[in-house]
């Protein structure tokens, strides 16, 4: 039988380290979400009294996440994680080609070949589909090979996803960079006579998603500078609650939902929203925003220390 009493007693000596995997929940975000949890518990698409108080909440928790990142409050849609808006970024502009006549077999997919499981993991199974992908090896430094990246788009590439942040050896990839050769592109094959493919793409030119789940706590996102047409964050990663995530959808970009039902979220993802989760992870971002100088030097003198 389990002696839990000498359990406990031993992990008391331990010091948990996986803040890549999940952070614990903060006591500002312990007490946000509990407030709601109590005070809005009624479902946000109800008309009563309780139903609109928890609509208010929502609207103003998708305002401070708008902020976070320099967005528009449409612009966000909420997700029970980072896993299911990668899920819904890739395979929602999958569904929308298709419904525009563009085969699976005719849309080509850019990533990189260390993706976080979850994009992974989604280009594998558009793959079966019979759509193609273009995974682009790391340089040494665990860097996407630019020029690589540069000779794989062509006139079916409607798509192209790379992490901000690695989730594990925590490479800053160069998204300003990866950003600028997919605009430069798209100026280039603007004129539909040259792409007859962009007749078709109800976007009309490459997008570019990224997973920023690992990069907010210790960099400053501005989606519209960056010039970014996807955007996925996780709760979890942000000292937030769990199973809440969130998709920045740019206005001018076109997705269909992948699961259906009242239509919530814009008609982008049904579901009765989780609210004291969402103010949770509206609150979580905030307070990473307000921290963010402190946190980052802390943890760079952490870092100096175990390297020397």
């Amino acid at each position: 039988m389990l002696n839990i009493a000498k359990i406990l007693k031993i992990s008391k000596k331990r010091k948990y380290l996986d803040y890549a995997s999940l952070t614990p929940i903060s006591k500002g975000v312990q007490k946000e979400t509990f407030k709601y949890m109590a005070d809005s518990f009624a479902n946000p698409s109800s008309i009563h009294k309780e139903g609109l108080f928890a609509l208010r909440a929502l609207n103003s928790s998708r305002e401070k996440t708008a902020k976070s990142i320099k967005a528009h409050s449409d612009e966000i849609v909420f997700t029970a994680s980072g896993t299911e808006s990668n899920n819904l970024a890739i395979l929602g502009l999958a569904e929308e080609n298709l419904k525009q006549g563009i085969d699976y077999k005719n849309q080509h997919y850019i990533t990189s070949a260390i993706e976080h499981s979850s994009v992974l993991g989604t280009f594998k199974a558009l793959e079966k589909m019979g759509a193609k992908v273009s995974y682009i090896t790391v340089n040494e430094n665990g860097e996407i090979d630019l020029g690589l990246l540069k000779k794989s788009l062509n006139k079916d590439t409607v798509l192209v996803s790379v992490m901000m942040v690695n989730n594990e050896t925590g490479v800053i990839e160069k998204i300003k960079d990866i950003s600028k050769i997919i605009r430069d592109y798209n100026k280039a094959n603007s004129n539909s006579n040259l792409n007859p493919n962009l007749n078709l793409n109800p976007n009309s030119k490459v997008l570019l998603h990224t997973d920023a789940s690992q990069a907010f706590l210790y960099s400053d996102i501005d989606v519209s500078k960056t010039n970014i047409d996807l955007l996925t964050l996780d709760a979890h990663k942000v000292y937030g609650p769990r199973g809440v995530g969130m998709l920045y959808i740019k206005r001018d970009v076109k997705i269909s939902p992948i699961i259906f039902g009242g239509g919530q979220e814009g008609n982008i993802r049904s579901g009765t929203e989780n609210v004291p989760g969402i103010a949770g992870l509206a609150f979580a971002l905030e307070e990473a925003e307000k921290n963010r100088k402190i946190e980052s030097e802390r943890i760079l003198k952490i870092r100096n220390t175990f390297e020397e």
